[in-house]
C-alpha cells in the first residue's frame, strides 16, 4: 500500500479510523473489579478518560452487571457455535471481535 491514503482505506475497512495523523482504535474494556467505586473502577474511569482524550472510541462492559460463567470445555465455540452457558458471554462475543484492543 502506498502512503497514508492506501493505508487509511485498509484501516477504515478494518473498523479503524485516522484522525489527523493518529490511528483511532476501538477499545473494549472488560471490568471485573468487585466494587462499584473501588480501585479497579477508578482505574478504568481514568483509562477511559485518557483514551477518549487521545481520540479513541471506548466501550465498557462491567462484569458486575453481566454474568459470565466459567468455561465448561465443551468446545462449542471452537466449532463456530454459541457458548452453551446461559450468561452474557454470547452478547459480548461480537464486541470482542470488533475491538482493536
Amino acid at each position: 500500500m502506498n502512503g497514508h491514503a492506501g493505508m487509511s482505506a485498509w484501516l477504515v475497512a478494518r473498523g479503524n479510523k485516522w484522525k489527523g495523523t493518529k490511528l483511532m482504535k476501538n477499545i473494549l474494556i472488560v471490568q471485573g473489579g468487585g466494587r462499584t467505586k473501588g480501585n479497579t473502577a477508578q482505574l478504568v474511569e481514568y483509562f477511559i478518560k485518557g483514551a477518549k482524550e487521545a481520540g479513541h472510541k471506548t466501550e465498557l462492559i462491567s462484569l458486575l452487571k453481566n454474568e459470565v460463567k466459567g468455561c465448561l470445555g465443551c468446545n462449542a465455540c471452537r466449532y463456530g457455535k454459541p457458548c452453551v452457558q446461559k450468561d452474557s458471554f454470547n452478547e459480548m462475543v461480537p464486541k470482542i471481535k470488533n475491538a482493536d484492543c
